[in-house]
């Protein structure tokens, strides 16, 4: 059983969008160009292209999925790009950049933003007299204002994430507002500022285009197996046991070692004539985490085969069926990284 068991922590991805790994097939490695449609300002700092490069920079490495190459360098490059609306020649652009992919954010019109004011009323009972022992001896009812200033901030912009490989393209523009509020007892206090409100509304803009445009990394924690199952001798299965939990104890430690766990794994295959269901179990997370997913998938194949239909229970199934969507992936991404 798993109850108090070691796991080792795999990288899996979530949350993907539809259709995303045949439309990226594998490439993680983009470069990102902010820009904005011709004929109008923006009202704010007059660095805007950092600020907006930031909060989707931030966005993007928080889903830990894409890789950001930096191409600060190639400014003009990219500004030629971004304007030019030829889609030919995607692969050279790609082999000149090193990267598989460009997110291309463009601000497409002012920001908007509006100030609205509410006030809302309630009925207090408030002491009116007290006696001379300070008790209350009549109330009244006073009517309280509260005031709420609210600011709507929309930064509209669209995402626009090119496959170099391919030329395709998936975009997604925000329309999306942030509402900001202030409360007050008077009636004269101001909205949130314009600037707190193009903050916040960025980070509403950035969040939005990126769930649309990456999928999320996180790590799946699976259950390595210490017990004797497919060992019918008892002496073997006493000295199986012990490499199992010998291995299974170098990822409990504060450095812990896959590497140095894997040796132990292979050690109890080898004395239990290649029966231990968990030596194959382990043996195929070992290779999982490593990306070699040929080797996972046989190790876990016969980890299934030689354990049998009652070895198999829920959790087992969620890590196998985890792993082969993973294995597809995984796949992808190595030819995609030409291995």
């Amino acid at each position: 059983s798993f109850s108090c068991s070691t796991t080792v922590k795999i990288p899996v991805m979530n949350n993907a969008p539809a259709g995303f790994m045949e439309f990226m097939k594998g490439g993680r490695d983009i470069g990102i160009y902010v820009y904005k449609k011709q004929g109008f300002n923006l009202n704010v700092s007059s660095d805007w292209r950092t600020t907006v490069h930031g909060a989707i920079l931030n966005s993007i490495q928080k889903k830990g999925y894409f890789r950001i190459v930096d191409l600060s360098s190639r400014e003009a490059r990219l500004k030629e790009v971004a304007h030019s609306q030829r889609i030919g020649g995607m692969k050279d652009i790609s082999k000149e950049l090193s990267v598989d992919g460009l997110l291309f954010i463009e601000v497409t019109q002012p920001p908007s933003s509006e100030c609205k004011t509410e006030s809302r009323s309630r009925n207090d009972r408030v002491c009116s007299a007290y006696n001379n022992q300070g008790k209350c001896v009549s109330y009244r009812n006073q009517v309280v204002y509260t005031y709420i200033k609210t600011l709507v901030f929309t930064v509209y912009a669209k995402g626009r994430l090119v496959n170099l490989e391919t030329g395709q393209a998936r975009e997604y523009t925000n329309t999306t507002p942030a509402v900001l509020s202030n409360r007050s007892n008077l009636p004269s206090s101001s909205c949130p500022t314009q600037q707190e409100g193009f903050d916040q509304a960025l980070l509403v803009a950035s969040e939005k285009i990126t769930e649309q445009l990456s999928p999320e990394m996180s790590e799946f924690e699976v259950p390595l197996l210490d017990d004797g199952t497919g060992v019918v001798d008892s002496d073997i299965k006493s000295s199986v046991k012990d490499s199992l939990k010998g291995g299974n104890k170098w990822l409990d430690t504060d450095t812990p070692n896959l590497d140095l766990a894997k040796v132990q794994w292979e050690r109890a295959l080898t004395l239990s004539n290649n029966n231990s269901v968990s030596a194959h179990w382990n043996l195929g997370i070992y290779h999982w985490s490593r990306g070699n997913v040929d080797q996972a998938e046989q190790y876990f194949n016969n980890a299934i085969q030689k354990g049998g239909p009652d070895w198999m229970d829920s959790k087992k199934m969620e890590v196998i069926s985890k792993f082969k969507a993973e294995k597809d992936r995984i796949k992808l991404e190595k030819e995609n990284d030409g291995f």
